[in-house]
């Protein structure tokens, strides 16, 4: 179980950092059909004395081809003619710093501003596209060009090219937010094969694949996020869950870790972060998180209680029985044990903190904890009182009821179960657990009749309750050699199975039952003792073929050696019986 401390939704947009673009090259997908951003392209500055037409050249045959952009639109001549009016400003000596302190006066969202220098190649222009608003710059590659025309073109083109990369990143950010994993992999895609190394797409690709479970293919464009900005919360983030999801947990807890660096002293990005942990099934490495922040901050409840929280995940994660080295019994993983020792030395802390005012969770998993460590008294007496606190949480009754039951107080495990159905009439699977308990602690009548309420209630088909019978009459009584107790078991079984080999192995285990019977009831070999034992290997017999594809299935060729036993022993008990002796 992983335990969120918010349900937090990324804000995709300022992920992928695209909100600092702002008005510079793209709209909105939902404006991008309604508004074009205006573009003052003033003449480009001559750097030295030579031809002054051509920068002029330049920025009309750039306007021309911008408005033939959807999203973009130049400012009309006439009106920056009375913008230059204006404010008694001359193109001929407009500044760049002019050109933009303008288009912010106007409300005009971009400003290019160009420059252009005499090389043995011809004109080398250089340019650049300013968001008036906030100053964001998109600087084209410089230019070398004979002709104003071709400048322009090429000018143009990169514009263009970075307006599209742009504009697809964001159809892909808002897929990501609509979680339409599937287009927005696509979209960004796509803009990679504009920009390859555009960060915005790297990351929407990387966190589209995350979201479909694509994990090998989604660390690759995060790690190239973070070669490009080792800080970038969001990719480290993302990075660290990714990792753990392919179980490289080292790497994953050093994403992590600098994650954290980035945002030391705020716990609620330690629980974030660590529930992020968690989540990717690195509930350890979500401790140590939690653990790290205790360490600088002991008294914090908040990380007490998640802290524990955390071990309880991490501890059913490496809860796997071994064997118990005095009786073969089953025991707890001794890694385990030390996890769920831990949580109970959190939730103690947090208890004796804010006393019964303490989280409903912590109670159960406090309870949780004791009851998979054994400590079953305590986890009784604190169930008790944590009762008196939640009455009607069917959970605490439930968790409640199992440590009773370990305990060996069954019927007053069964009393806990009564008052959750009392509490919640509509609970799950608790008739089914009445009847494993009932079968378990050797109350047969009682279980069969639990499980019957548990196939009404649909907890449970029918086949699956014969098989937990079939289950405890093998282990407890059939291996055990008792087979007159197992009988009724196998009996009962055969009521409730509906699946062909079900009721195949019962037939089997029954006829094996009276198999055995019918051998001892025979053995004076006397007349009187062969009428007794030969209706017995008759119904032996009869069970024995029933059960035929069963036993054929578990002892192979033994199975048809099996059967003519039983026959030879009817034939003989019929010649003791003719006989008379």
């Amino acid at each position: 179980m992983v335990y969120t401390p918010t349900n937090r939704r990324r804000n995709v947009a300022l992920t992928l950092g695209l909100a600092a673009v702002g008005a510079l090259l793209f709209s909105a997908p939902a404006q991008a059909q309604q508004e074009r951003f205006q573009v003052l392209v003033p003449r480009l500055e001559r750097q030295g004395d030579i031809d002054e037409d051509f920068g002029e050249d330049v920025a009309k045959e750039l306007r021309k081809l911008i408005n033939q952009l959807p999203t973009h639109v130049p400012v009309d001549d006439d009106d920056f003619d009375d913008a230059l009016d204006k404010y008694h400003l001359d193109e001929d000596e407009l500044t760049c710093i002019q050109a933009r302190q303008l288009a912010a006066r106007e409300g005009y969202q971009l400003v290019m501003c160009g420059t252009y220098s005499e090389t043995t190649a011809g004109m080398e222009v250089k340019a650049e596209f300013i968001s008036a608003e906030d100053q964001v710059t998109f600087t084209a590659p410089t230019v070398t060009a004979t002709e104003p025309k071709q400048a322009a073109q090429q000018i143009f083109t990169s514009f263009k090219d970075y307006v599209n990369l742009i504009s697809t990143v964001a159809y892909c950010t808002q897929d990501l937010a609509n979680e339409m994993w599937d287009t927005a992999l696509e979209r960004c895609e796509r803009a990679l094969q504009i920009d390859p190394e555009f960060p915005a797409a790297l990351y929407g690709k990387g966190y589209a694949l995350m979201q479909m479970g694509r994990f090998d293919e989604a660390l690759a464009p995060m790690e190239k996020v973070l070669e490009q900005n080792p800080a970038n919360t969001e990719a480290l983030n993302a990075a660290g869950f990714i990792t753990a999801k392919l179980e490289r947990n080292d790497e994953s807890r050093t994403y992590y870790r600098r994650y954290l660096e980035l945002n030391p002293g705020n716990v609620q990005v330690r629980l974030t972060i660590a529930t992020e942990a968690a989540k990717a099934g690195d509930a350890e490495g979500a401790l140590q998180i939690a653990e790290e922040g205790l360490r600088t901050d002991s008294t914090n409840l908040t990380l007490l209680k998640f802290a524990g929280f955390y071990a309880v995940s991490a501890a059913a994660e490496r809860a796997h029985p071994t064997a118990g080295q005095d009786s073969g019994a089953q025991a707890l993983a001794p890694e385990a044990a030390a996890l769920y020792e831990k949580a109970v030395g959190y939730f103690d802390k947090v208890v004796a903190a804010r006393g019964d005012s303490a989280e409903l969770e912590v109670f159960a998993q406090k309870m949780n904890a004791l009851t998979a460590l054994k400590r079953t008294d305590e986890a009784i007496q604190f169930g008790a009182r944590a009762l008196t606190v939640y009455p009607n949480d069917v959970s605490l009754w439930s968790t409640y009821a199992s440590a009773l039951k370990d305990a060996g107080r069954v019927e007053e495990a069964l009393a806990a179960l009564d008052s959750l159905l009392a509490r919640d009439p509509d609970a799950e699977s608790v008739m089914a657990l009445k009847g494993q308990w009932l079968v378990q602690s050797g109350d047969l009548t009682r279980a069969v009749e639990a499980f019957r309420q548990a196939v009404e209630r649909g907890e449970i088909s029918s086949n699956a309750a014969a098989l937990a019978i079939l289950g405890v009459g093998f282990n407890q009584k059939f291996e055990q050699k008792l087979y007159d107790e197992a009988l009724p078991y196998f009996e009962a079984t055969l009521e409730l199975a509906t699946d062909a080999n079900t009721q195949s192995m019962a037939h089997f285990f029954i006829g094996y039952v009276l198999l055995d019977r019918a051998r001892r009831v025979q053995e004076p070999a006397t007349a009187a003792s062969a009428k007794k034992a030969l209706p017995i290997f008759q119904r032996a017999l009869e069970q024995l073929e029933q059960g035929r594809a069963y036993g054929e299935q578990a002892q192979g060729a033994n199975f048809q050696k099996l059967i003519d036993n039983v026959n030879q022993y009817i034939e003989f008990q019929k010649a003791l019986i003719a006989r008379g002796d």
